[in-house]
């Protein structure tokens, strides 16, 4: 009987090199998923900002033209305006780990 060489280190030579191939193709379309929900976003946000745009104004800029509005001025000059009309709203956000101390003292510093 005629003894069967196997070569071990040929097909674990050849498996490495699928399995690397096979990484190397999810990584690929990994990306390329990537790539096409952030083409989509763009096209989302360009259409939401030609929407907006239709006046010539995207909508932060016609918030803070009706803030400083001549109809504001007016009323700050003849002393109407209160103090919170003169400046646009503005959201802060603030660190907070487990604490619940930290929270009160954190409230009081910026009230």
């Amino acid at each position: 009987m005629a003894q069967v060489y196997v070569d071990t280190q040929g097909i674990m030579l050849a498996l490495f090199s699928y399995a690397a191939q096979a990484i190397f193709l999810l990584v690929v379309v990994y990306f390329a998923l990537h790539m096409a929900l952030e083409f989509r976003v763009l096209l989302i946000s360009r259409r939401v900002h030609q929407q907006s745009g239709a006046n010539g104004q995207t909508q932060s800029s016609a918030q803070t033209q009706s803030v400083w509005s001549d109809e504001n001025f007016a009323r700050e000059a003849s002393g109407t305006l209160d103090e919170l009309d003169a400046f646009p709203t503005v959201t802060v956000f603030l660190p907070v780990r487990d604490e619940a101390a930290v929270v009160g003292r954190l409230i009081d510093a910026v009230s």
